[in-house]
């Protein structure tokens, strides 16, 4: 059953101030600026280049996505993990790792029409096969190579999770915190504990829309596919639903090309549904490498960034 609620309130009681509207003209050169936050001896311990701006299919890329936040550039990040490549082929049963979902021709044509998507602004995760060791099935191969064959830009599917995940969790709560003029819009399973998940997130979306727990698939996909009216310029939705977020990720986006959309699946787990469904990366080492990757990223110019561009000093 479809469900969305609206927060009634809102940071702007007033008309912007000049010094916010001069603030938030300046958000992305500031943002893009490396001459602001010098390299600060960059490639030292193995650490992510701060001047790279453009994705390279590396852990490295979650700074790139945080700074096209900060600057407001509005992109949408949908990943494909086991589950959703083999969703786009022609089989029967259930998605691999939590069997909540149903597969069908349906799905898959949605499935296949979502990773044909090339609208400027997409960035596509995909699983990186060193990661793999070779557990893909003959059938998942094939849509890979389909996936890694498309124009949008391309990074690993585990962005913001296993060794990633700490980072962009503090990064994302800190960024919502520090700038309440953009609202935030959350896409939830039906079973979600949203009073739980505010508590200990300290983030207050203004929308949340729940979908079905299990089969979200068709029911769920054709009750909101269109709802997206309070979707506006400037506007963060994440999507925490599995397989249909990955594709409302896409046609969302689409339709709202003002808004960022981040397909996140089981990164806010344990605050939305008391436990992970997904892999257990919320206790990963940070340190560790991804897609034999040693690099680190660059947490304390991260944070400077945030710092420097936070709007909420223009609030009271």
């Amino acid at each position: 059953i479809f469900k969305l609620f609206i927060h009634p309130t809102s940071p702007w009681k007033t008309r912007p101030s000049p010094e916010l509207l001069k603030h938030l003209k300046d958000i992305k050169d500031i943002a893009f600026d490396t001459t602001i936050f010098p390299e600060d001896g960059n490639g030292v311990n193995n650490d992510c280049a701060w001047g790279e701006t453009e994705i390279s299919f590396s852990r490295c890329d979650l700074q790139v996505l945080f700074r096209r936040l900060v600057a407001r550039v509005p992109f949408s990040y949908a990943h494909f993990d086991s589950g959703e490549i083999l969703a786009k082929n022609p089989l029967t049963g259930t998605t691999t790792r939590d069997e909540t979902q149903t597969l069908s021709p349906e799905l898959q044509e949605v499935m296949n029409r979502t990773i044909h998507a090339q609208a400027p602004g997409l960035v596509f995760g995909i699983p990186c096969k060193k990661d793999e060791s070779g557990g893909f099935l003959y059938e998942q191969l094939l849509s890979l190579d389909e996936l890694e064959k498309s124009p949008v830009e391309k990074t690993i599917s585990n962005l913001f999770v296993d060794s990633n995940y700490q980072d962009a969790r503090l990064a994302l709560l800190t960024y919502v915190k520090r700038n309440p003029d953009r609202k935030v819009h959350l896409v939830v399973s039906e079973e979600a504990d949203m009073e739980e998940f505010e508590l200990k997130t300290g983030m207050h979306p203004a929308s949340v829309t729940r979908v079905p727990a299990k089969d979200a698939f068709p029911v769920g996909y054709n009750n909101i596919a269109n709802k997206i009216k309070h979707h506006k310029q400037g506007d963060i939705v994440i999507l925490c639903a599995g397989i249909l977020g990955r594709i409302l990720a896409v046609e969302w986006f689409e339709k709202r090309p003002k808004t960022t959309y981040l397909d996140l699946g089981s990164f806010f787990d344990v605050e939305l549904m008391g436990e992970s469904h997904g892999k257990d990366y919320h206790t990963a080492n940070p340190r560790l490498p991804m897609c034999n990757s040693p690099l680190h990223l660059r947490k304390h110019m991260l944070f400077k960034l945030i710092e420097d561009t936070a709007t909420d000093r223009f609030f009271h």
